[in-house]
């Protein structure tokens, strides 16, 4: 988290960011955390870039953890006369929204990808055979749909590159440790480096990882709709929720849980007045929520594929020195800024616990102990013949 966050920002000194981002993962029954540190920095040193986070021991980390500066991307170059056109996509989109078994009306919108793509203009084929030569996959903005269901909601990514001169990460190849469901951010942090300012704070203990987002209920009601149940998470700003399933006819279905069509998903690591805003716009679940239902045709069509991905937006914590004053001007230019973007995650497959009361277990999967065995789900494809994110 030295950066602690993907909350950015340009400071005097040249100090751009230090950002931490947490989060909390969990599927079924077993939660588990992980990490993702960052510094940003305007500034240059003399020679190679070097810099390191000292965490509390609660972390379980050691006493170091080496931020490490990326190599620059390298972008392959296209064969010359490669002018093959990329394959015609197929198959369909249908999009459903809202909690309820009802299906809203207008629903579901259908999006049909060959007919999208016959009705792309020259302009914009040409752009895609240039993508596929480059190895960067085919149409613009047609290799989003993992994205755009929340499937790719596990990976931080990097906020600072191309935005500051120097930035150092955690992951990375000198140091694969990580964090536990036992591990902790209490306590205090230093990052040094010969590219930014010393940096100091420290966190309570109502600042630590977000709780795990645990499901009571996920299962068919008599009606056809999937009920699902949640425990509250404390300090939880919101909630999203996404389904992708695959039905016959190469059809991919997703649904998200708000109330209106056109509501995307939250970045990431949003800010609290980010997710705020989409509450109250009925993008994002209000906190005190803690049930929902996927429409009866949506879970139909979705078959016994689907995968029920779900988050809970935790708090933002920031840190500056100097401190920034209840009033601060335009003009407030600390020597650097940390922020720490917590949330909690769940992943799991659609009706895995009703398939397994059909199979004879009572429970569904629930309640076993720690050596208790749990039938391996089959690997799933979905009608495009790519294998299922879990």
């Amino acid at each position: 988290m030295s950066g602690f966050g993907a909350g950015m920002m340009n400071a005097r000194g040249g100090l751009g960011m230090i950002g931490a981002m947490m989060r909390d993962g969990m599927s079924d029954d077993a939660s588990n955390r992980s990490l993702w540190l960052e510094l940003g920095s305007n500034r240059t040193p003399a020679g190679a870039p070097t810099a390191e986070h000292l965490p509390p021991a609660g972390l379980g980390l050691g006493p170091s953890i080496p931020l490490v500066t990326p190599r620059p991307l390298v972008q392959g170059r296209p064969e010359p006369g490669d002018e093959r056109d990329p394959e015609r996509p197929e198959g369909r989109l249908m999009i459903f929204w809202g909690c309820g078994a009802a299906t809203r009306p207008g629903q579901p919108v259908v999006i049909d990808f060959a007919k999208m793509y016959d009705q792309l203009s020259e302009q914009m084929k040409s752009m895609a055979r240039m993508r596929s030569r480059q190895g960067m996959g085919g149409m613009p903005g047609m290799g989003g749909m993992g994205a755009m269901a929340g499937m790719g909601a596990g990976s931080a990514g990097s906020a600072g590159r191309g935005r500051y001169a120097t930035i150092g990460e955690w992951p990375n190849d000198r140091m694969r440790r990580t964090v536990t469901a036992r591990s902790s951010l209490v306590g205090d942090h230093v990052i040094k480096g010969n590219y930014s300012p010393e940096i100091r704070f420290t966190m309570a203990p109502d600042q630590d990882f977000l709780a795990p987002m645990r499901f009571t209920q996920s299962g068919k009601t008599p009606a056809g709709a999937m009920a699902l149940a949640w425990n509250p998470v404390p300090n939880a700003l919101g909630y999203f929720l996404t389904a992708v399933g695959g039905g016959e006819d190469k059809t991919m279905v997703i649904w998200t849980s708000s109330e209106v069509q056109d509501g995307q998903q939250p970045d990431d690591f949003a800010s609290a007045d980010q997710v705020a805003r989409l509450v109250q716009a009925k993008t994002v679940l209000a906190p005190a929520t803690t049930q929902c239902a996927i429409p009866t045709e949506a879970a139909r069509r979705m078959g016994q594929g689907g995968v029920l991905s779900a988050i809970a937006y935790g708090p933002t914590h920031s840190f500056s020195y100097p401190p920034r004053p209840p009033k601060a001007l335009p003009t407030w230019a600390p020597d650097w800024v940390t922020r720490v973007a917590t949330r909690s995650t769940y992943f799991t497959f659609l009706g895995m616990r009703d398939q397994m009361r059909e199979d004879g277990d009572p429970t569904g999967g629930e309640g076993a102990g720690e050596g208790g065995a749990r039938p391996k789900p089959k690997k799933k494809r979905n009608p495009f013949g790519l294998p299922m994110p879990f």
